[in-house]
């Protein structure tokens, strides 16, 4: 393998092992004078949060500014920090958002708080989605165990289970 293939490798591996072991994996990658990760990109895109730990000399020997900026479940910000014995202790609130529920998710549940019998027309008519996703959001939920199908086509029938 050259050096990209062994680094897809080793991503692909160590990230799917932490899923698998719901644990967490830090990768420390390093940056060059002109603040750039040195190396390809495929670390920074194979993971959920790029966090940049930098020193802040000005404010004191142990202050830190932690910065998110990549974060798939939240805002980016940066955050004034301390490095101390017993780790990182930020200053102030650090702000965690919810994550935000898809438009697809908002559709599910329309779905299943609808009364009368569930068609892929109904549905069209009701949210005013296309067919394409009228039936994307079918799928998932028959998928999920939360509708059956019953019969075929365009004359099927979607029940709550």
């Amino acid at each position: 393998m050259n050096s990209r293939g062994l680094e897809k490798y080793a991503c692909d591996t160590l990230t799917s092992a932490a899923k698998v072991n719901n644990c967490s994996i830090f990768f420390i990658m390093h940056l060059t004078k002109d603040g750039k990760m040195k190396g390809g990109t495929l670390v920074p895109h194979s993971v959920d949060c790029n966090i940049q730990l930098m020193h802040e000399p000005e404010m004191g020997d142990h202050a830190l500014t932690v910065s998110f900026y990549k974060n798939r479940f939240g805002a980016t910000n940066d955050y004034p920090a301390e490095m101390t014995a017993s780790g990182i202790k930020f200053s102030g609130d650090v702000f965690v958002p919810q994550p935000k529920r898809s438009e697809k998710d908002k559709h599910k549940d329309a779905v299943l708080e609808m009364k009368q019998t569930i068609t892929k027309t109904k549905l069209i008519n009701t949210l005013g989605v296309s067919s394409g996703k009228a039936y994307i959001i079918l799928k998932d939920l028959c998928d999920e165990g939360k509708l059956a199908k019953v019969g075929r086509g365009p004359s099927a029938t979607f029940m709550k289970l």
